[in-house]
């Protein structure tokens, strides 16, 4: 990417922003691995609700279970409360991994 050949760091909304766009178009999708493999490496995480939402619903379509899972556990111990979209979305994650002991428990 280019701000990372040129040493920059893009904010973590802007990141939401880029792989939500690309996870909307099936034909991009695929696009926005490497983007969250860079978000994934950031040690600055910051994130509102809307856009961590955002990207636990396009790591949902890309099959990225694990990732969504993540996501949700650090939106809570950063000391925010999750919504009932946000339990949505990792109880469907978890239903689509087979995690079902999982789902019981986070209910």
């Amino acid at each position: 990417m280019i701000a990372k050949k040129a040493n920059r760091t893009l904010a973590s909304g802007v990141y939401a922003k880029l792989i939500l766009e690309l996870g909307m178009n099936p034909d991009k999708r695929i696009l926005a691995i490497p983007l969250l493999e860079d978000l994934a490496g950031r040690d600055d995480l910051e994130l509102n609700q809307q856009d961590c939402t955002a990207v636990m619903k396009v790591c949902l379509r890309l099959g990225r279970f694990e990732v969504v899972e993540s996501l949700f556990k650090w939106y809570k111990q950063s000391g925010h409360t999750p919504t009932v979209v946000m339990y949505t979305t990792v109880i469907r994650s978890l239903y689509s991994d087979k995690k079902y002991q999982e789902v019981l428990a986070l209910v």
